[in-house]
């Protein structure tokens, strides 16, 4: 059985409000007289009305599981969805953010300082902010198989609906983009989750979450809630265009019904959500010549009882399950398979105890089925009697989440998971699980445990956003069918640190696996989180991850990168003709504040990228250089080993006068943005780039001395680019002008006085002496004392008109200087 489209009848649309009575309520209802009746259903909203938050309330018990966009809307908090004052100002709807027109920037004179990286690129902001909404996150990157130098990115931009692509070329250097990618038609909005991948072909394939609105019913209970559906687009012309979505896989409200012996309706509603999505694409093991595109998940499925205080239903939560599912497409993604499990069901409920797992083992004590027996915690005190506190410490709590598909080269299926175990969602412990196919994704092996760790927390202890995404495995095989996980776990060494990141590696296709390495080289107890990995064909096994060990206040990271050439046995980062070799090195020019990302710091995503090829290595992480001299700013920033040309700009002329236009032209600057021009360490002028990051414009020159004077451009990103002006006639030109005109009048006066029989006067010590004589002798018969003399002194024979001869002489003596 295939599927082309979600829009069944029973498929997610839109409409409904919410009637959920609470518990509460229906309990105090009696006491004060009020009658609540449930037994008429609210009126749907009409097409086109706001959905109500209230929508989001039946998801409240996988909310703190779900990935961060979709965790956003669970709470109500996404504005693409609901249209609430909680929501806008989360996301600063409905007003231009200060960094968006660079005016913090004009007015305090301040942009980011890059510091340059020792071996990588100088970092380039690959995403283009088109509206109010300064975030763009969540980052995922692929490279054609095909052509090393054309990448394709996939990002949330909270300025649409859903996710949007960016593509390059030139290996990173520049980017076009955003492309949305369209969720599906009935649907309301995207949920994240953007992953990339290309097939052998070069087709480019992004699947993203869709997320829905279903009413249902159970007797005379009436109600909405928000579901969600896995879209996969593709793209034939390599990004620029992408197809409408097919649907992966949906997801749809279930409920059952029965009457009790009073007649009233009982029964359950089972609210679905698909989550956590991840696509790869290799050989069909049936067909090597062809290509498969398989894409893992979660399942959410919260179990709902309807149960009456009085005469009122209300809905109480019995247990939440979760399961890694699968589906794959056999034609390029137009139709996908039905569902096939890969883990087992497991379940989580308040207050400890939970129902026997499927297939006969307990998900509310013991140890998972399959695995080996856990370790005893490895921090003592209060960390290890954590769970043993009461409060909401005392639940059971089992959950699987984060996985990813890989294909090792006959075409088998591997896919590695995080499970939580019994003792909690990000505390305790946890583990790598991995499964495999050799059907093209059929049936699967049972899970085997590919590493025991402790969980990292929901977030650090230093910053506010999520962290817990980062203990999810990332996938990458080598040429030899090596298999690589990496992820990030609470060091048993370091009982401070929130974080290292290790990597485990099996060399026989999953069958065994060694212990975790960890790869991170810093001595301090500060975090690292949301790595990635990637082998290229040489078999060199690429790192890199977010880093805070270079901020003692622990809220900025830096991005850092390390490689493996011995299968990850060992790691560290050499660059011989740099004379470095060091444990890692740092990727990212400029620091990211993680509070400056985000509204409240809450989110910078649940991953960063990293793509290799024999060619080069690129990587994109959330950055927030924006948000240093402004309000919270959250963009992609692209990075790669080669170096990448600075911003250059030219002058014409690149000499002149002062005080005179000259035009600017600029290349390589962040695109559609404010640009500060300077000349001479002054604000000369503030214009704006183009789509393509160029400018041109005619700039004035201010009146300046002579010589050279650096005229520099300065984008918001911290990009600076500075150029020469010569000035050949200024302030000091016209002040040697004047020396000129003095000493030449001087010699004029000598030559005077010689004429008349006057000797010049010889400067003595003391007060000058009256003269007797006038320097300049008037026609008449003798001076007036105290008057002003004129010259009467004709210096082109005999000529005798007053001051003439000075005149030309200043004349002729600045003339020669402006034109010599």
């Amino acid at each position: 059985m295939h599927r082309t489209s979600p829009n069944s009848p029973q498929a997610p649309r839109r409409g409904g409000t919410m009637v959920v009575a609470l518990a509460l309520i229906a309990l105090v209802a009696p006491l004060l007289g009020m009658t609540v009746r449930a037994q008429e259903p609210i009126k749907a909203e009409e097409p086109g009305e706001e959905i109500s938050p209230r929508a989001a309330n039946l998801l409240a018990p996988v909310s703190e599981f779900l990935s961060g966009s979709s965790y956003l809307i669970a709470e109500g908090l996404d504005p693409r969805i609901f249209d609430t004052p909680e929501a806008d100002a989360l996301m600063g709807y409905g007003s231009a953010p200060a960094t968006g027109s660079f005016a913090a920037a004009v007015t305090n004179q301040q942009v980011p300082f890059r510091n340059a990286a020792p071996s990588f690129s100088r970092n380039v902001i690959l995403t283009n902010q088109l509206g109010y909404a300064p975030y763009q996150t969540e980052p995922h990157l692929a490279v054609d198989p095909n052509d090393p130098e054309h990448l394709v990115a996939g990002v949330i931009d909270y300025n649409f609906g859903g996710a949007a692509a960016y593509v390059s070329f030139d290996g990173g250097e520049t980017w076009e983009g955003p492309k949305p990618i369209r969720y599906f038609r009935d649907d309301v909005a995207a949920g994240g989750d953007p992953v990339v991948t290309f097939d052998r072909d070069g087709n480019v394939y992004m699947a993203q979450i869709s997320i829905g609105v279903q009413d249902f019913r159970v007797g005379g209970l009436a109600s909405t809630s928000l579901v969600s559906s896995l879209a996969v687009a593709k793209s034939l012309d390599g990004g620029l265009n992408w197809e409408e979505p097919a649907a992966g896989a949906t997801s749809r409200i279930l409920t059952s019904e029965v009457a009790d012996d009073g007649g009233r309706a009982r029964g359950e509603v089972t609210i679905p959500f698909l989550d956590k999505e991840w696509i790869a694409a290799g050989p069909d093991p049936a067909n090597p010549d062809n290509d498969l595109i398989h894409m893992t998940y979660t399942e959410f499925r919260s179990r709902y009882q309807v149960i009456y205080a009085d005469e009122v239903p209300f809905l109480t939560t019995i247990l939440t399950e979760s399961i890694i599912k699968s589906v794959t497409s056999a034609d390029g993604g137009i139709t996908w398979s039905d569902p096939v499990d890969v883990s087992p069901t497991v379940f989580f409920s308040e207050g400890g105890g939970s129902p026997e797992e499927e297939g006969g083992a307990s998900a509310g004590t013991g140890a998972p089925g399959g695995l080996t027996d856990l370790p005893a915690p490895p921090f003592q005190g209060a960390q290890a009697e954590q769970a043993d506190e009461g409060g909401q410490d005392e639940e059971s709590a089992r959950v699987v989440q984060g996985s990813q598909p890989a294909v090792l080269s006959d075409g088998t299926l591997v896919v590695a998971y995080h499970d939580t175990t019994d003792d909690g969602f990000q505390k305790g412990f946890a583990t790598l699980m991995v499964s495999t196919s050799d059907d093209g994704g059929q049936t699967f092996s049972e899970p085997a445990q590919a590493a025991v760790f402790q969980e990292v927390p929901a977030r650090p202890r230093t910053a506010t956003f999520r962290l817990g995404g980062s203990g999810f495995p990332q996938i990458a095989i080598g040429p030899r069918d090596e298999i690589y996980l990496a992820h990030t776990r609470l060091p048993a060494d370091k009982p401070i640190d929130d974080g290292d990141v290790y990597v485990v590696r099996s060399l026989d296709r999953g069958t065994t696996w060694d212990d975790g390495v960890r790869i991170n080289g810093d001595d301090t107890t500060r975090a690292q989180f949301y790595t990635s990995i990637d082998v290229s064909e040489d078999g060199v096994v690429h790192a890199m991850w977010g880093d805070m060990r270079d901020d003692p206040n622990e809220i900025r990271y830096h991005i850092y990168y390390t490689r493996s050439s011995d299968q990850g046995a060992t790691w560290g980062f050499e660059a011989g003709d740099q004379g470095i070799s060091a444990p890692d090195t740092r990727v990212s020019d400029f620091a990211s504040n993680s509070l400056r990302a985000f509204v409240g710091g809450r989110f910078i995503g649940d991953y960063f990228s990293l793509v290799a090829n024999t060619e080069d290595v690129y990587m994109v992480w959330a950055d927030s250089r924006l948000g240093e001299y402004g309000g919270p700013n959250q963009q992609i920033a692209f990075a790669r080993q080669t170096a990448i040309r600075n911003p250059e700009i030219f002058l014409n002329p690149p000499q002149g006068v002062a005080g005179r236009d000259i035009t600017i032209q600029g290349f390589g600057f962040y695109p559609n943005s404010d640009i500060i021009i300077t000349i001479g360490g002054v604000i000369a002028s503030t214009l704006r780039s183009d789509a393509s990051g160029q400018f041109q414009a005619t700039i004035y020159t201010p009146l300046t001395g002579e010589g050279a004077r650096n005229v520099a451009a300065y984008d918001p990103t911290g990009n600076v680019a500075v150029a020469t002006f010569f000035t050949e006639f200024g302030f000091d030109s016209l002040q040697r002008s004047q020396q000129s005109i003095d000493d030449q009048l001087q010699a004029l006066q000598a030559q005077v006085n010689a004429l008349s029989g006057t000797p010049s006067a010889s400067p003595v010590a003391g007060p000058s002496p009256t003269p007797t004589t006038p320097a300049f002798p008037t026609a008449a018969s003798s001076p007036v004392p105290g008057a002003t003399p004129r010259s009467s002194v004709g210096l082109t024979g005999g000529l005798d008109v007053p001051g003439i001869g000075i005149i030309a002489a200043i004349a002729g003596v600045v003339g020669a200087a402006y034109s010599g």
